[in-house]
Parts: structure tokens; C-alpha cells; sequence
């Protein structure tokens, strides 16, 4: 800091320390901003060729965007006075920004982006972020995002894995992961869903343990056509029955601590051919459910293996 008293004891100050941005041509008064301001500079100016230099500055920093330093004072960068980001966080009386007001251009600036995986883990989001469309791997755990739209994921034609554990999705488009060709892993747990979404012929792992899904939030023969599922799992839910039919390819089968009470003969095995065994389906959990096993004899016949559960 350095003080310059006049002749007559008045004080001027100029403060050229902490409180300077130094952009590549010349220092600027923390006061000033991009160019509001910019004419108090003549009080600072020992020439009218200098000023006329510095207003040159400032309107190339209007136009081209301010040069920050790193060792820029946060004080200053409050001054720069400028619409706010599309990509910078939304408030509540803001709508969510198109891809179109993005220009179709993926940010990674909340999330980060390592080859094709994008974690976005604990990033106080509120919705599905734009994503690159190479994304493989999406990671946004921890977060508060409480929709998936229809939009969130177009155009994601290589998306293998979504994690969205420990949000507060209560809803979720009808068509939000239906049209992902390569989606495998969609995990769901910890929500709020009370129905679940058509999912692609793709998809391997059905995650959406600790929701509040019914069994009519479930659309009829759901998974009948899924002839890649192997894992599914909606333990701590609010189910009444085992959801059927279940394809062939199905490994696991994990529906404790719901409200199943009863089942048919035919819900695991086709009662009309006792020859068929269901090599593949090792783990069915049905624990935690009021429902006694043991009085539905016939329903395990082609399972290798006796569910989990209540037999008493």
C-alpha cells in the first residue's frame, strides 16, 4: 500500500497489492471491472495516452472475457460484474438450460471427467448434468437430484453404467433409459421411486434396492423381454408378489424385505414341463417377506438351489 498526501494535507490512495488482477499487458485497480467503472481510471492516469491504452484494455477484456491470474484477490473477481455461466449452479427461480443454450457443448466443470467415466459424486447436483457424448461410465452419487428426464441421456449411444446410489429421485421418465443401446448397469438405490422406468433389452443389472416401489409400479411382464438380465434386485421395496415372468438368463434375485405374502406354482418354474431346470438362477433372496415357503412345494422344482427365506 502507498499513500500520497497533496499540498493541501488531502489524502489519495492507490491500491496496488493484494488487490491487483494482473492480466498480461497491464495491472487494474481492484475497483474497476470489465468496463463499469473504467472511467475513474483518468484519476490514476499521469497521460491521456495511458488512459487511452487502459480503455483499449477493457474493452478487449468486454469482448474477449477477463484474464484472471492466479494469484487474483477474490475481492476482484466479485466485481467483475457479468452474466452468470450456463453451466454455473441454478437457482430456484431458474429454469434448467437446454443442450441448445449449451450449444451442444459437454461441461465437466462440477464433475470430473477421466477418459470416458464422469464422476460427479457428492457435487450437490440437482439434475443430470450435460455429459460428453462419448460418456461410457456416469458416477453421480451423493447428490440431490430428484428427476431423470427424457432428455438426460439422448444421444448417449455408448453409456454402459448409470450410478445414481443415494439421491432423491422420486420420478423418472417413461423413456429415460429405454433408447440407451449399450446401457448394461443401472443402479438406483437409496431414492424415492414408487415405479420404474422401461428399461433396454441391453441392460444386465437392475439395481433399485431401498426405493418405495409397489408392485403395480412395476409395468406387467417388465422383464420377460430383458434376455440379458442376470442380476435384479428390489429388496426394501414395497412388493406384494414376485414380479413374472423372469427371463432365463437371471442369476440373482434379490426381493427381501418387501411385502410378498403368496406365489404360483409357475413363478419360477413352467409347471407343464418338469424337465425344465433353471441352471442359471443360484440366489433368490426372499427373506424379510411374511411369506412361508414351505407351503408352495411345487414352485422350486427346476431351481438349483432352495430360495432364502422363511420355510416354517
Amino acid at each position: 500500500m502507498r499513500s500520497l498526501a497533496g499540498a493541501g494535507g488531502e489524502e489519495r490512495e492507490r491500491a496496488w497489492g493484494d488487490t491487483l488482477c494482473s492480466p498480461p499487458l497491464l495491472p487494474l485497480p481492484g475497483s474497476l471491472g470489465p468496463l463499469g467503472g473504467g472511467f475513474r481510471c483518468f484519476a490514476h492516469c499521469k497521460t491521456a495516452f495511458f488512459c487511452f491504452l487502459l480503455l483499449l484494455f477493457l474493452l478487449w477484456n468486454k469482448n474477449e472475457g477477463v484474464q484472471v491470474s492466479p494469484g487474483c484477490n477474490a475481492a476482484v473477481l466479485g466485481n467483475l460484474a457479468s452474466p452468470p455461466l450456463p453451466w454455473e449452479p441454478l437457482g430456484p427461480e431458474q429454469s434448467r438450460p437446454s443442450a441448445a443454450l449449451l450449444g451442444g457443448l459437454p461441461s465437466c466443470l462440477r464433475c470430473l471427467c477421466i477418459g470416458t467415466s464422469v464422476y460427479c459424486d457428492d457435487a450437490d447436483l440437482e439434475h443430470i448434468p450435460l455429459l460428453p457424448p462419448d460418456t461410457t461410465y456416469l458416477y453421480a452419487r451423493f447428490n440431490r437430484i430428484s428427476a431423470i428426464w427424457a432428455g438426460d441421456f439422448t444421444g448417449l449411444k455408448k453409456l454402459k453404467r448409470i450410478d445414481l446410489t443415494s439421491n432423491s429421485i422420486s420420478w423418472a421418465d417413461a423413456d429415460a433409459f429405454r433408447l440407451l443401446p449399450s446401457l448394461q448397469e443401472l443402479i438406483l438405490p437409496e431414492n424415492r421411486l414408487t415405479a420404474l422406468p422401461e428399461l433396454p433389452r441391453s441392460i444386465v443389472r437392475l439395481d433399485a434396492r431401498l426405493n418405495r416401489i409397489p408392485s403395480t409400479g412395476l409395468q406387467p411382464e417388465a422383464f420377460r423381454d430383458l434376455k440379458q438380465l442376470q442380476f435384479l434386485h428390489l429388496s426394501d421395496n414395497q412388493l406384494d408378489y414376485v414380479p413374472t415372468p423372469l427371463p432365463e438368463s437371471l442369476r440373482s434375485l434379490h426381493l427381501q424385505n418387501n411385502n410378498i405374502q403368496t406365489m404360483h406354482k409357475d413363478t419360477f418354474c413352467d409347471s407343464q414341463d418338469h424337465s425344465h431346470i433353471r441352471r442359471a438362477l443360484e440366489d433368490i433372496r426372499l427373506d424379510g417377506n411374511p411369506i412361508n415357503l414351505s407351503l408352495f412345494p411345487n414352485a422350486y422344482f427346476c431351481l438349483p438351489r432352495l430360495p432364502t427365506g422363511r420355510f416354517a
